[in-house]
Order: C-alpha cells, then structure tokens, then sequence
C-alpha cells in the first residue's frame, strides 16, 4: 500500500511540473509579446495553410518543419483517417487534407478548439535542414535552391555535388530576405503568429515524451507520436555553430531573435 502510494504521489507531482512548464512557456511567450510591442509582428496575417485540424477532437496545431512536423502529420492522418493515401516520405501532402479550407472554418479552429505548436531549438532545427536537404538530399527543393543560390556549378557536372559549407549556408541565411526563406528554416513567429493565436500549449522536441504525455491527456488523442526527444541535439549544435565565426553568428541570431525570445531559448550553443 506504501509503495502505491509514493507511485501515486509521484505520479501527481510529475503531472504538476509539466503543467507548470506549460505555464511558465506560455508565460515566456506572452511577455515577449509584451515586451516586443512590434507592431509589424502584431500585423501579420495569420495563415491558414499552416494549421493542420481536427474537427471531431477539436484541435489544431501550426506546424513547422525540422521541427517534427512528420511525426504531427502522421498523426493527425491517422485521427482523420487518412493514412495510406501518399507514401511515407510524402507525408507533407498530407496537410493538403487537414488545412482549413475557408475563413469560416479558420475562425471557428481559431476561437473554440484548443491550438497547439511544436518547436525545438532554433540552431538545431537550421542544423536539421542543413543535414537533411542539403548534404543527404541535394536534389530536394530545398537542396536545389541552396545551391543554385550559391551558384555552384557542380549542380549541373555531378550527379552528387559537393556540397557548401555549414558557414556558407548560413551566409546564405542571413543574405536571404526573411519572407524569402524555405520553409525549412522560416521562422516559427512568421509561420505560426504566436503573438497574434491563442495557444493553449507549447510543446518542445527536446521534452516531447513528457510533453506529449501532457498533450494527450489534455486533448483525449490515444495516438503514440515516433521519434521522441533527440538527445544529439545539443552535441550536434555545439559541433556547427562553435565553426561560425562571431559576427556571423551574430547575425543569424539576429535573424531568428524573436524564436529564441518568444520559446525561451538560449542564443549558447
């Protein structure tokens, strides 16, 4: 009886933390809003095409890319019965189906379902992106744009080019008008207008086991969501960013400033 007791109590005492993290994000977020006072942040048009929703649970969520955006499509698929319908690796079509379609249905999503985002590191996600669509799939939209950006002539030559730099893809970051970005790297504050929609939870890819947890009994969803907390993060962020040279790094900091102030992330490595 002792034993289920300290089970019991420590499984409330779990539940409160993470309710408290929730809080104490939102919190993050609010504030700077607040503190930003950007009239230009508080003005942009929210975009229906980057929500995903559910009508029979009454969710949405704004979803990202590099940030576990699969996973979330992947679910949601399955909570609207659409699996199946493109192959795995295709999975991005799938918001296509699960978008509002009109206005009407966007602003019902947006005054009464529960909304949610999901983000990780802003350093991360830019590594994740580097990694993905530049060095393993050079031939992806996003690969082939980077390169022909950097105008490099092996695109043309080799089947598999030389790939640019960690450095000179971040260059091209930061020379890059922001509403000119891939989506791969578009900032959550342009994609998501956290300061102008009322979330009612932020999850994190680095505590997505717990927040997850969290999301689900918040939102009756029984669905198990892949790929759980990347413990390399860290270790690969520190790796690319301590090459960036220092005004460099400044600038993408600069770039991505309201990301790291708005989810409470450190511009450290």
């Amino acid at each position: 009886m002792k034993s289920v007791l300290i089970l019991m109590i420590a499984s409330v005492t779990a539940d409160q933390h993470i309710e408290d993290c929730q809080r104490r994000r939102l919190e993050t977020l609010h504030a700077a809003c607040v503190r930003e006072n950007n009239n230009a942040i508080r003005s942009l048009e929210v975009n229906r095409r980057h929500f995903i929703v559910n009508h029979e649970y009454k969710i949405g969520f704004c979803w990202n890319q590099k940030a576990g955006s699969s996973s979330l499509i992947e679910v949601f698929s399955r909570l609207s019965n659409l699996t199946g319908i493109v192959q795995e690796d295709e999975l991005y079509r799938l918001t296509d189906f699960m978008y509002p379609k009109t206005n009407r249905e966007f602003e019902r999503m947006l005054q009464n379902y529960k909304l949610f985002i999901l983000v990780r590191h802003p350093f991360s996600r830019l590594i994740s992106g580097y990694r993905d669509k530049v060095l393993l799939n050079p031939g992806s939209f996003a690969g082939t744009r980077v390169f022909e950006h950097l105008k490099n002539p092996q695109l043309q030559t080799k089947k598999s080019p030389t790939p640019p730099s960690f450095i000179d893809f971040v260059r091209l970051i930061v020379d890059t008008k922001l509403e000119e970005l891939d989506s791969h790297w578009y900032p959550y504050y342009l994609q998501c207008s956290p300061c102008k929609v009322n979330y009612s939870g932020i999850l994190k890819l680095e505590t997505l086991r717990s927040d997850w947890t969290w999301f689900k009994s918040n939102t009756n969803v029984s669905i198990s969501l892949n790929h759980l907390n990347r413990n390399q993060d860290r270790k690969n962020a520190s790796n690319y960013i301590s090459k960036i040279p220092q005004t460099l790094k400044k600038k993408l900091i600069g770039m991505y400033r309201e990301d790291f102030k708005m989810f409470g992330y450190r511009t450290t490595s």
